[in-house]
């Protein structure tokens, strides 16, 4: 079996990798050229927030390098389930981040008419919420996960 394929079903890790995967897509979706902030009402909420395309890339870059990383020497360096686990809330954290700016203009064009039980939804919900808030639910199971490696890591080191 490939290292490669082991790293990835053996272990499964697949939700990991994946996650990792999808930020780096996200790193390289923003880095064509364009002003891909600009071409939605979805990423207003971003840009009100004062993130720049390259804010937006540097970081993507770095999270999914360190995941990656962790990732391919996980098992192999006693330090990985750690790095995963930084990657995984960290990970979490930018994926609901994403979720709550693509949720942003959607609430804030819910406007409440004189009738409390009435509301009125000015913008449709951005498809981006419900997916980027399953991708942050995906990587707090990773931390998790992570987590418990960090434990069996540490009771294999004091007991050898």
């Amino acid at each position: 079996m490939s290292t490669m394929r082991h790293a990835v079903v053996a272990n499964g890790r697949g939700l990991e990798w994946l996650t990792s995967l999808i930020l780096l897509g996200l790193a390289a979706a923003l880095a064509t050229p364009g002003d891909t902030l600009s071409m939605s009402v979805s990423y207003s909420g971003f840009i009100a927030a004062g993130f720049t395309e390259t804010i937006f890339i540097v970081l993507l870059l770095i999270v999914a390098a360190e995941r990656l990383f962790g990732l391919w020497r996980n098992g192999h360096w006693r330090r990985s389930p750690i790095l995963r686990f930084i990657g995984a809330i960290v990970g979490a954290a930018i994926f609901a981040g994403l979720a709550a700016g693509f949720a942003w203009p959607w609430i804030a064009a819910i406007s409440i008419t004189t009738d409390p039980l009435t509301v009125s939804f000015g913008l449709p919900m951005s498809t981006g919420v419900p997916v980027y808030a399953l991708l942050a639910w995906a990587d707090l199971q990773a931390a998790y996960r992570s987590g418990a490696d960090i434990r069996v890591c540490r009771s294999l080191q004091w007991a050898g």
